[in-house]
């Protein structure tokens, strides 16, 4: 039924595999007006052990500005070919493929791929893949990385200061995450840096005084965490957020006669606490960034801008 789409700009796929490539002059020109993807337990990614490529799929949506995949057990690579194709490519959500690990398809090394990646890509968000390992740091525009849910994630690449336009950077939920690396000195424009439930995390890089854009920084459930680096140390005057939750050694250090105290008393939103928060909070953290998500397609489907 791919002759009936006509002039679309969203186009949800459910058990979708790729056509033969034969068909490809009579639909691709259905798919050029296409902005808003979601593939839903597709198998439609280039296979690696000989099958024919489904590359020509991919350069159809020539206007694509957001792709969400999800469900997508034959997902194991990263989809570099499939991602670089899509050159107005914003925005891209992997959720809930339980088998992808983020590794570049040329290698089964847990190296990022250091080859030029989408010039658009500005949101970049991969959510409860448990065997995520790795991902790339060739994104020359990324603004927001959020990475949840992953079991064998243990750190960021060691290239990952190459991401000079990060501004926000969210890691939640991540086990065997146990460190940042030392690059990470090198986003100069980092606004808002947040690490939720990461248990083996011990310890921050120095250099981090180097974040000098820094406003918004987050330690929950990070028990690991004891004490800041020199470095961090220096930035806590300029925070406009500050939040420390279940983390009682740092607590300790932030709350009145700590350490720590002179330099965060003065933070205009700071929270400091060793409890752990309520259950009903930690839902509605999983369950309203869904609804905005929901809300702003509806908002940019709709014509009606962003308030």
């Amino acid at each position: 039924h791919l002759l009936s789409w006509g002039s679309l700009t969203k186009l949800h796929l459910q058990g979708f595999n790729t056509p033969a490539p034969e068909n490809v002059k009579s639909i691709s020109g259905h798919m050029m007006s296409v902005q808003d993807l979601v593939l839903s337990s597709c198998d439609c990614f280039i296979q690696h052990e000989g099958l024919q490529s489904p590359l020509w799929f991919w350069k159809s949506f020539g206007c694509l500005q957001q792709l969400e995949i999800r469900y997508c057990d034959s997902l194991t690579f990263w989809p570099e070919e499939e991602i670089r194709s899509l050159t107005s490519l914003e925005k891209l959500f992997i959720v809930d493929c339980k088998n992808f690990t983020g590794v570049p398809p040329d290698r089964l090394s847990a190296r990022p791929s250091t080859d030029g990646g989408p010039c658009n890509l500005e949101y970049l968000q991969i959510d409860r893949c448990p065997n995520l390992v790795v991902f790339p740091t060739n994104f020359i525009c990324l603004r927001i990385l959020v990475i949840t849910d992953s079991n064998v994630l243990e750190g960021l690449p060691g290239g990952f200061g190459c991401q000079g336009t990060l501004t926000t950077l969210v890691i939640l939920g991540c086990p065997s995450f146990s460190s940042l690396p030392a690059s990470i000195r090198c986003l100069s424009n980092l606004k808002s840096l947040e690490l939720t439930s990461n248990n083996s995390l011990t310890s921050l890089p120095e250099g981090m005084q180097n974040l000098t854009a820094l406003k918004t920084l987050h330690f929950i459930k990070c028990p690991g965490i004891t004490a800041l680096p020199e470095g961090l140390q220096q930035r806590l005057h300029g925070l406009q957020t500050f939040t420390v939750e279940d983390c009682p050694a740092l607590a300790r250090r932030c709350r009145r006669g700590g350490d720590y105290w002179e330099k965060v008393k003065d933070i205009p939103d700071l929270r400091v606490t060793s409890e752990p928060r309520p259950v009903w909070q930690d839902a509605a953290r999983t369950i309203i960034p869904k609804c905005m998500n929901a809300w702003q397609r509806r908002a940019s489907s709709s014509g009606q801008p962003d308030n």
